[in-house]
């Protein structure tokens, strides 16, 4: 009885240790599959900046160097692949790769019975993340305070030189004496420049250059991102129109200009913007963007607007001179507190609402104000200590998210907090909602 039952128990199991082997042998080439479908949408492969027929073939060239080189070391346990596949495919902006492969394996115990080998097929898939269209939009404040030198050294110089700190408004009325290459057709920023000042402004241009830069090389499309940069203090002005040329960009950043009747309505250039903006779209394709709006700004917005009057003031004739007008744009918001006629005030967060509506994510960068460390201007005290809190609420209600909205007051941290924003951005417009 046991020598008639011994064989077949034998080769049952013999067949048990064979199949344990396969198993193994095709959780072997399952993972050099899954190994093969990930390289083909590697960061490499995916940041190559040619069409997709292009990457199509580097995905594939890609997916059979790792799979050919890792299948042969199963060849010492008896694994042959006798063929493969490899399919590339492109959806909404997304390679996807299939490996699919036919391998057999010699049998040990299993070949008593005349199998002596055992054939089996499987398929590994993979996609990379999700790419998507975006158009950025940059609404920079170019208005007086973002004139303020950008620390206290620059702030001392410029006190020194022109006889401004704080809200040095476009139209030049002291510095032609104090500083005599600066003539009455240079305006305050001008001057601030010929002798080695830095501004708020210039921190905050610097910082979008940057980004620029930064945009550039995390494209992973042609043409992905696109920008436009506009400037506003009483109301909007284009730097640049949208555009997906860098050169462009970078050129008009650099000769971007503080020259602005030196008021501040956030409300209106947001609004103004709104009307240049179309609505969100799904970013799958060029022609429908995810839009997003970066508010660069001090928060403090003023109820008046410079204007050159040429009859001279400050006991100086003839000059051409700062003025003031009531900016009939304006609309009065708490807190605040004035300064003779001139209001200053938070921006109301509500006016931000709209352009959130239509799918438009709104990021702000709070340059918030360092109080200069020269000049008595009480303006200063009440900024820090009626605006200053409030405005850090009413810039993350404005934000489409607290996360999006940022803080900053040295240049050091303005420049960091710009670059953060912007890779948060980004990292936000790859993903598919």
């Amino acid at each position: 009885m046991f020598a008639f039952s011994a064989v077949p128990l034998l080769l049952l199991v013999g067949a048990g240790v064979d199949y344990a082997r396969l198993s193994e042998g095709r959780a072997n080439l399952n993972s050099v599959a899954d190994a093969a479908a990930l390289a083909a949408v590697s960061p490499i492969i995916m940041n190559d900046p040619g069409a997709w027929d292009t990457k199509k073939l580097e995905a594939i060239k890609a997916a059979q160097q790792y799979f050919k080189g890792l299948s042969a070391e199963l060849a010492s346990k008896g694994i042959q692949v006798v063929n493969e596949t490899y399919e590339p495919t492109v959806d909404i902006n997304v390679l996807k790769m299939k490996v699919c492969w036919e391998a057999k394996q010699a049998t040990t115990f299993m070949n008593l019975a005349s199998i002596s080998e055992v054939s089996y097929t499987g398929c590994s898939t993979s996609q990379s993340a999700s790419q998507t269209y975006a158009t950025f939009y940059f609404l920079v404040d170019v208005s007086g305070s973002m004139g303020i030198g950008a620390t206290a050294a620059d702030q001392v110089l410029m006190q020194t030189k022109t006889g401004c700190t704080f809200a040095c408004h476009t139209t030049n009325w002291v510095s032609e004496t104090i500083y005599p290459t600066c003539n009455a057709n240079k305006t305050t920023p001008c001057c601030a420049k010929l002798f080695g000042a830095r501004t708020r402004f210039d921190v905050v241009k610097d910082a979008i250059a940057t980004v620029l830069e930064t945009g550039q090389a995390a494209e992973k499309m042609p043409n992905q991102f696109q920008y436009g940069i506009y400037k506003f203090s009483n109301e909007l002005r284009e730097v640049q129109s949208v555009t997906t040329d860098y050169a462009k960009l970078k050129a008009a950043v650099g000769t971007m200009t503080q020259d602005e009747p030196g008021g501040t309505n956030i409300a209106y250039a947001m609004q103004q913007l709104s009307g240049l903006m179309p609505d969100s779209g799904d970013g799958t394709t060029p022609s429908s963007r995810k839009i997003f709006l970066i508010l660069l700004t001090d928060g403090v917005e003023g109820n008046v607007k410079e204007y050159q009057d040429v009859n001279g003031c400050y006991g100086k004739k003839p000059a051409y001179c700062g003025n003031w007008s009531p900016d009939s744009n304006r609309t009065i918001n708490a807190p605040g507190f004035w300064f003779g006629s001139e209001r200053s005030q938070a921006i109301n967060a509500a006016r931000c609402t709209p352009i959130k509506q239509r799918g438009i994510r709104i990021a702000t960068l709070n340059t918030e104000y360092l109080v200069p460390v020269v000049g008595s201007d009480s303006r200063f005290t009440n900024i820090r200590n009626i605006l200053v809190p409030v405005i850090r609420q009413t810039m993350e209600k404005c934000a489409t998210d607290p996360s999006y909205a940022y803080y900053a007051s040295s240049p050091e941290e303005i420049s960091a907090a710009t670059d953060s924003l912007f890779k948060k951005l980004m990292e936000k417009a790859r993903l598919l909602e």
